[in-house]
């Protein structure tokens, strides 16, 4: 394929890239014990992107015959778009590599009946007794294969597979209704599917005992964030605010404190594209750049953002490979890979051993504005310990602002964990993402 595109790469521009992929997928949904749908199907994309006299030219197509006519629309685009900004990439070396998923077993060599079959045993698991009202099984797959060049002389194969499943349980007792669900991925072959049983059993068991929750008194408490709600704070709330577009565009808390103390020195947030399987792996990002690990918060200061080859060029620096698109027919964005609290030095007894906390568990959603650090995200499952005693919670948020959160933070795990798959929305695109941390320990920490 990348012999066959090389082709199309002599144009009349100053800079031309050339991106495709080619994607098989499967889904299979399973309710209440009856299949409720299956769907496997391959995709296809291709684009092009010039830069000719400081404009952008960009055009798409789904079928590879195509790509001579839009070669011509992306050189049209360029000549004819107005010269409102000087725009550019920044100097990047070329690449020539060829990269792919580490794999025992091609989920795309697993027929669609072992997949059901697999799955079904799993959803079994999640009757615990009759309070289980509901239950959802899901199982996904893909082999994903992308291609990039550019005129610069980059040259880029990458296969990446990857695996999710997917439970949630409704329980039901005396007029209650409660849902708990949870989700688990990996970037590796069909052998993700197995040992998973336990995890499977604990979603009914947590739909159940929320059954018999309670709602928080407001107030100030010590909290333990899990791995996956600390890994949605990271996210949200330090992650965008370090993608370099919403810094150009006054989009973020984190402007203008470059070199700025704004947490405790035990803070460290990473956005680290290297860790192989994680569900946000990436080798090269979308504009053929090779992806590196960043420390986007060290030490508590405020330290690295994450560029495009557009952002790094506008702001003189260079690319640190984070720019993501959902696909070949829509232009990269900057984009997290894999963002995560740093591990520190405190085991899990001594986090957990206070004499009153919450301990804050699954996400369910939230809002949070990379602007102004606000946040507001609601927990699927919590627990108050108090006095040996441990009581479950429902119905919670935890809120507060980004700049005051990280200064309350005092104790990190010492094992960072990657929990859930992740997909992250912005400008109308979804990519893959992994979100993670060890336990964290805030004081003082808003809840309702």
């Amino acid at each position: 394929m990348l012999d066959y595109l090389e082709r199309f790469l002599d144009l009349e521009a100053d800079f031309v890239e050339i991106r495709a992929s080619s994607n098989a997928k499967s889904a299979i949904a399973i309710k209440d014990g009856i299949v409720d749908s299956i769907d496997a199907y391959p995709s296809s994309s291709y684009s092009v992107r010039v830069f000719l006299n400081s404009s952008i030219g960009f055009a798409t197509a789904n079928q590879k015959d195509k790509l001579p006519g839009i070669l011509s629309k992306a050189v049209k685009m360029a000549r004819a778009s107005p010269k409102t900004v000087e725009l550019g990439l920044s100097e990047e070396k070329a690449v020539q590599d060829r990269t792919r998923t580490k794999f025992k077993t091609n989920p795309q060599d697993i027929s669609i009946d072992d997949k059901v079959k697999d799955l079904m045993e799993y959803h079994k698991l999640q009757r615990i007794d009759g309070r289980n009202a509901g239950t959802a099984a899901r199982y996904s797959d893909f082999v994903l294969d992308n291609y990039y060049l550019n005129s610069e002389g980059s040259r880029i194969w990458s296969q990446t597979i990857g695996e999710t499943l997917s439970f949630n349980c409704l329980s039901q007792a005396e007029g209650t209704s409660q849902i708990y669900g949870d989700a688990f991925g990996s970037l590796s072959g069909y052998e993700f599917i197995k040992g998973h049983e336990d995890k499977v059993r604990l979603v009914s068991e947590k739909s159940i005992d929320l059954l018999g929750s309670k709602r928080v008194d407001p107030g100030e408490y010590d909290v333990v964030l899990s791995p996956a709600m600390a890994g949605l704070l990271a996210h949200e709330a330090a992650g965008h605010a370090s993608e370099a577009d919403y810094v150009l565009d006054d989009m973020s808390c984190l402007k203008g404190k470059a070199g700025e103390k704004i947490g405790s020195e035990r803070v460290t947030i990473i956005d680290d594209p290297t860790l192989e399987g994680v569900w946000g792996h990436i080798r090269y990002d979308d504009e053929g750049v090779e992806a590196r690990r960043k420390e986007l918060i060290s030490k508590g200061i405020v330290n690295e953002k994450m560029h495009s080859r557009e952002t790094a060029f506008r702001m003189n620096t260079a690319s640190t490979g984070n720019a993501r698109a959902q696909g070949p027919s829509l232009v990269p964005l900057v984009r997290m890979t894999n963002t995560h609290f740093g591990a520190g030095d405190f085991t899990d007894d001594e986090i957990m051993g206070n004499e009153k906390f919450i301990y804050v568990d699954q996400a369910k959603g939230g809002t949070v504005s990379s602007k102004t650090g606000e946040f507001q995200f609601a927990a699927m499952y919590a627990t108050l310990h108090e006095g040996g005693k441990e009581t479950v919670l429902r119905d919670m948020t935890l809120a507060g602002n980004l700049l005051d959160f990280l200064g309350k933070i005092d104790a990190f795990g010492k094992r960072v964990d990657f929990p859930m798959p992740g997909m992250c929305g912005k400008g109308g695109q979804s990519v893959r993402v992994g979100t993670g941390a060890p336990l964290v320990r805030a004081r003082g920490v808003k809840l309702g």
